[in-house]
């Protein structure tokens, strides 16, 4: 009797539901809220247009980053005056900070130049120590 009496009130809702949707009114309803939505949509447009644009370039920019650390890098180690392993390379919006230790300020100002030489550079900073022992 149970199962009877739920399936007769799941049979009246199913019922009332497609009565209702069939209506001219849900008609349109569901047509202004579609047209609402459109329209918002439409105007939220241009801030995601530029919200999209923006992580694009972000994206560009770090992977130019990338690109220059890695050239500096191979240059770093084609050099047998300087360590690949010693000088660590950081890039961020083209500015280039060297970082580690090297066996004299000739090769401080070396590695600056070599750094410099690579295309995408726009400046370095350095924190290269000088450490004659080579430790």
């Amino acid at each position: 009797m149970r199962a009877f009496a739920a399936f007769l009130l799941g049979l009246i809702v199913g019922g009332v539901t497609v009565w209702y949707m069939q209506s001219p009114r849900a008609h349109e309803q569901v047509k202004s809220e579609t047209a609402a939505a459109r329209q918002k949509v439409a105007e939220a447009m241009p801030e995601v247009k530029a919200a999209l644009q923006g992580v694009g370039e972000k994206v560009a920019d770090a992977t130019a980053d990338t690109r220059t650390t890695a050239a500096i890098k191979v240059k770093l180690a084609a050099d047998p005056e300087l360590s690949v392993l010693q000088i660590s390379v950081d890039t961020t919006g083209g500015l280039v900070t060297l970082a580690g230790k090297v066996k004299s300020p000739e090769l401080v100002d070396k590695a600056i130049a070599l750094a410099k030489s690579v295309d995408g550079v726009r400046e370095v900073k350095s924190t290269l120590q000088v450490n004659p022992d080579g430790k």
